[in-house]
């Protein structure tokens, strides 16, 4: 669906996924938990990622490609009864700020402590890079451990939501 057609029919717990990088493994982490406690898991791109027609909890939202077009979506819709997951650690800087918990895909659950250090070490990177003084150290993906921490990481905050 398009952002335009998305209508909030439920006030009860979401969970809003910055889609466009998300790994299909986490993916079925999300939709399984969806399915299993019934919450919407609303999975948000600029392309559809995401087949929605098996469950009434799920929904993609593709939004046009413009810069922050997908951010701005999620800001705009998401609570604190919401769990956004997302990559992005500036978009996670607008999310705490306003009160909206932030976890990522590598089951780092953000507090202001942990998400100003990435923040640091993000602009750090950034800087070195401008330079010429950093080598890339993209990941190549998730490992086994990775996804394991996301697991434990949601579904303690499911737990701690009292959802799972």
């Amino acid at each position: 669906m398009r952002p335009e057609e998305f209508s909030e029919s439920d006030a009860g717990f979401k969970i809003w996924a910055d889609a466009d990088s998300l790994s299909k493994s986490i993916r079925k982490i999300i939709l399984r938990a969806s399915r299993k406690y019934s919450f919407k898991a609303i999975f948000v791109a600029n392309r559809a990622i995401v087949d929605d027609s098996d469950s009434e909890n799920v929904i993609m939202v593709i939004c046009p490609a413009d810069e922050g077009a997908a951010d701005d979506f999620i800001a705009s819709k998401c609570d604190g009864n919401s769990l956004v997951i997302t990559r992005d650690l500036p978009f996670a800087r607008r999310l705490m700020d306003s009160g909206i918990p932030v976890m990522n895909d590598r089951g780092i659950l953000f507090d202001e402590r942990i998400l100003s250090r990435m923040l640091e070490e993000r602009e750090l990177h950034l800087q070195m890079a401008s330079l010429g003084l950093s080598k890339s150290s993209k990941s190549s993906g998730l490992d086994d451990e990775m996804i394991r921490k996301f697991t434990d990481t949601f579904y303690s905050f499911l737990r701690q939501k009292g959802i799972a």
